[in-house]
């Protein structure tokens, strides 16, 4: 069963800045450690196969286990991180620049707020059926 879908006003979701902010920060610090486990355990791979090919007695397999469970730890936690945001009736548009959208409603059509990391407050939004290339600058009779 799907939780019903929220519609936030522009002071609604401007609210939740503060505390979405905390959380996108912590999503890309996650997604770092990820990044730096996936690599590791790459790097252990290529080394284990290194061996393997050279017919050397092989130990790593131990460590290439340990980094599986490390890196499939990270990705867990990463979706936790996710999940939490999505709980708030947010979506998750790109990681990376800390892209998020509140859906919202202007003279009756579905709209999209748009926040970027770092901003103080929600200055863009778009129509339901445009792109994040498409947004509009927020009017003052929006806010």
């Amino acid at each position: 069963m799907n939780a019903p879908v929220r519609v936030f006003t522009q002071r609604e979701a401007d609210a939740m800045l503060p505390r979405l902010e905390e959380c996108l920060i912590r999503i890309q610090e996650k997604k770092q450690v990820y990044a730096r486990r996936h690599d590791i355990l790459f790097m252990h791979e290529l080394i284990a196969e290194a061996e393997r090919n050279q017919s050397q007695k092989i130990d790593a397999a131990s460590d290439i286990e340990e980094e599986a469970r490390n890196l499939e730890d990270a990705i867990t936690k990463l979706h936790e991180e996710i999940h939490k945001i999505q709980a708030l009736g947010c979506i998750v548009r790109n990681l990376d620049d800390g892209i998020v959208e509140f859906r919202g409603a202007k003279d009756g059509q579905e709209i999209f707020y748009v926040w970027k990391l770092g901003d103080k407050k929600i200055q863009y939004y778009r129509t339901a059926q445009s792109t994040m290339n498409d947004r509009i600058l927020l009017t003052e009779e929006l806010q």
